[in-house]
């Protein structure tokens, strides 16, 4: 991986530099809106997968294609209809998918594959879901294509950067170790650090009344490394400088993709908690990308 430089700093609240490889042009996308009165927007959910274990009490011998309840409730909740979206089949390609969707939220789960970023794995414990990447990655393609809006969360934030051209940690712990617990176990979503919001980035915009610091929960051990072209970085953590959202550049006109993602789970945190960033902003801005776009 190539060196960094340093260069003027562009957060408010770090005392340090925002490495050279992590600064990107700023997009514009506009705050918070509600749609919940209008037609529910057809909200394409990308699939996680389970194979075939024989531990497993039922459909043992079988891939299983499942949606994470908290996801969809939240979809539904901020009004939208969610269409689960399988790998193609038959007569069913993925124009035909994604021609029936008006966005998509790419969900979390299961590591990334080196070999979908042109990596070999460091240990054998982390060898990754190169089936899954690859249904991923052309979804993400072809939604990009047909300029439908993704929200990608978690292994969908890290999918999405590979997808693009980007890198990846296989694990912080012995490729970026730190002070910040990024994952626990026990926790789970229960374990929180503090991440800064970049002053002047499009995701920042997002959250105009939030301070710069912020507090997000974090379940992963993977993490973006070199950022893929064409991304503008929002948010990092605190201490430590990992990317912790993005958006893609050139969505704030309705004629060029739109994508934002984050590395945390929005799709656990309860819209009233006041000690998390909010996630209503995040659904709210998938949700006027796909309204600009129909008009």
């Amino acid at each position: 991986m190539p060196s960094a430089q340093s260069t003027p700093c562009l957060t408010r609240g770090l005392s340090h530099p925002l490495p050279k490889r992590h600064q990107r042009h700023t997009l514009v996308l506009s705050p918070s809106r509600n749609f919940m009165s209008q037609k529910p927007l057809r909200i394409g959910i990308s699939a996680c997968f389970l194979y075939p274990d024989s531990e497993r009490p039922y459909f043992y011998t079988k891939t299983l294609l499942y949606a994470e309840e908290s996801t969809l409730r939240w979809v539904m909740g901020a009004g939208g209809f969610p269409i689960f979206l399988p790998r193609p089949w038959g007569a069913f390609d993925l124009d035909m998918l994604v021609d029936q969707i008006d966005a998509l939220v790419l969900q979390g789960g299961s590591d990334v594959a080196p070999q979908s970023y042109n990596e070999q794995p460091i240990s054998e414990r982390w060898p990754g879901d190169p089936i899954r990447d690859e249904y991923d990655i052309a979804l993400i393609n072809k939604c990009i294509e047909k300029n439908v809006p993704i929200l990608a969360l978690c292994r969908g934030f890290q999918i999405l950067n590979v997808a693009l051209g980007g890198t990846l940690y296989q694990d912080l712990d012995i490729q970026n170790p730190s002070e910040t617990d990024h994952k626990d176990q026990d926790l789970y979503d229960g374990c929180h650090h503090k991440a800064t919001l970049i002053e002047g980035s499009d995701f920042a915009k997002l959250y105009p009344s939030s301070s710069d610091i912020c507090t997000i929960n974090s379940i992963h051990h993977q993490a973006v490394k070199d950022l893929a072209p064409g991304l503008e970085i929002g948010c990092l953590s605190k201490d430590d400088d990992i990317i912790e959202a993005f958006v893609l550049k050139g969505g704030e006109d309705p004629s060029k993709p739109f994508a934002v993602g984050v590395q945390w789970h929005p799709e656990f945190i309860e819209d009233n908690d006041p000690n998390l960033l909010p996630r209503k902003p995040l659904m709210d801005a998938l949700f006027e990308a796909a309204r600009a776009r129909q008009s």
